[in-house]
This record gives structure tokens, sequence and C-alpha cells, in this order.
């Protein structure tokens, strides 16, 4: 919030969260729980169900908090973009968590991708190239150089070829 309100034209503020990651209940707050029973010790001393229930309350806190973020962000020219690093086994084909190896499994190499716009964004930018593109599949590499090159940011780490197409838009919070 104090970031937030400070008067400078631009902004970028990075959000790493670990909330879908083991061990699961402890990443969550006890009153975000709504799923039980939870598994509370080691992910393979738990049954399925308990696995998936602990998974699925973190899912239940990182909503609210993105709830939350959305809410500060609602009445500024922003946008937020949400994505996960890799996905997790929760007992499908016999495995959970993830692993180096497990990366040619969908449910470990697919993740969403998530953009919001707030009004304001919508109003003063130009943003068809996100909705034309949703349903395309895209890698993390497309997010730093986007994102460095929508920034203005000049560097030979950034990679033309790389950065998605017409994804940038000029938004200040």
């Amino acid at each position: 919030d104090d970031f937030l309100s400070r008067n400078d034209k631009k902004k970028v503020v990075i959000l790493h969260l670990n909330g879908s990651h083991w061990d699961y209940h402890s990443r969550y707050p006890k009153d975000k729980k709504i799923w039980t029973p939870e598994c509370t010790t080691w992910v393979y001393d738990c049954g399925i169900e308990e696995v998936v229930n602990a998974y699925d309350n973190t899912i239940v806190a990182t909503d609210s908090l993105f709830n939350d973020v959305v809410k500060r962000l609602k009445d500024k020219n922003a946008m937020i973009f949400f994505s996960s690093d890799h996905g997790q086994f929760l007992g499908e084909k016999g495995m959970r968590l993830h692993q180096h190896e497990m990366l040619h499994h969908k449910e470990v190499a697919v993740v969403p991708f998530g953009v919001w716009l707030s009004e304001k964004a919508k109003e003063n930018n130009k943003y068809p190239y996100i909705i034309n593109n949703k349903d395309k599949y895209t890698s993390h590499d497309n997010i730093f150089h986007s994102i460095a090159h929508c920034g203005g940011l000049s560097s030979s780490l950034i990679d033309e070829n790389i950065k998605a197409n017409g994804f940038c838009l000029q938004v200040d919070v």
C-alpha cells in the first residue's frame, strides 16, 4: 500500500508466492481452510483426498490474496500478470509433487497464465492482442522479454524473437 501510494509515474510490483508448493498445509492461514481432512504430514504418508484437500486450500488462499490485490488496483491504470512456475501431481498416474524428470507430463509442464486489466487500463490501452492470443500456448520466456520490452528497457538480454509480438501495453499504476 505504501509503494502504491507513491507518486512515481510508473511502477512494477512483483509478488513471488509459494502458495501451492509442498508443504501445502503450511501455505495457507487456517481461516482459509475449507477442505478437510487435510494432509499435515509428509505427502506420501497421506491419502489422495487429504493431499488434494490441502492443495485446494492453497488455491483458496491464493484466490483471496489475488482478490485483495485487485481491490487495491481496480481504480488505477494497472494490469496483473499471473502464472505458476510448474504444476503438481496430486496422485494422478500414481505420482505426487513434481520433479524435473516429470516435465514431459502435462500435469507438471502446462500451467495457467492470466492477465487482469483494470477498467482504466482497458480505456487507456489497446489490449486486443491479449484477447486475440488468449487460447494460444506460450512460454515463461515470453514473460520476461515482453515485460522488459514493454517497460522500455534496453538490454542485450532482451531477445526480440522471444517477446510476444504485440503484447506491449503502456500501463502506469
